[in-house]
């Protein structure tokens, strides 16, 4: 049998610190779940799940035949647990996206969404209408919260810097003009 040990006094466990974005995504989800207002998304198999928020983990990355090798400039703010960004590499905060409502696929079950932020389309799949009008709250990593529209949102020219943890638009990552969500 293995006999209990106490800690001398005086001394702290170690203890991993949150990153800023970890605590920006917690912030988010217990004030929209206070309010009431978390949507709920149908998947496939037609059980409700929580996916109705998406996270910016790949920036301008991340369309349909992207090369692999672009995703090492890790430009959005990472897998949380693995490679997220320490805050000193979110260059300008009040203009990087975080959090923002998922956009959904409408199905043949329903709807379905991812937890990874998509800026570009979604192929042949049909996207159900945003949550408000024509657009989406976004929470920025400085933790203020906007309305963007669609049109502005989902358009590389306009927006993309907001995307990419430098603040930078990098053009080169961006997909194809017929894989666009919004067009100029």
């Amino acid at each position: 049998m293995k006999a209990l040990t106490h800690r001398p006094s005086g001394r702290r466990a170690e203890a991993r610190a949150f990153t800023l974005v970890e605590l920006l995504v917690v912030i988010a989800i217990i004030a929209v779940a206070r309010k009431g207002i978390v949507r709920y998304l149908k998947p496939p198999l037609g059980d409700d799940i929580s996916i109705s928020y998406s996270y910016n983990w790949h920036g301008t990355i991340g369309y349909r035949g992207c090369p692999r090798a672009m995703y090492r400039l890790k430009l959005g703010l990472g897998h949380l647990s693995k490679d997220a960004a320490p805050e000193p590499q979110v260059l300008v905060p009040s203009e990087m996206y975080t959090v923002a409502y998922a956009r959904p696929v409408v199905g043949q079950a329903g709807l379905d969404g991812s937890p990874k932020m998509q800026l570009y389309g979604f192929g042949e799949a049909k996207e159900a209408p945003p949550p408000h009008a024509q657009g989406y709250n976004i929470l920025f990593a400085d933790g203020h919260v906007t309305f963007v529209k669609r049109s502005d949102y989902l358009c590389p020219p306009r927006t993309a810097h907001n995307w990419n943890r430098d603040n930078q638009p990098h053009p080169e990552t961006w997909a194809p003009t017929d894989q666009w969500a919004a067009q100029n």
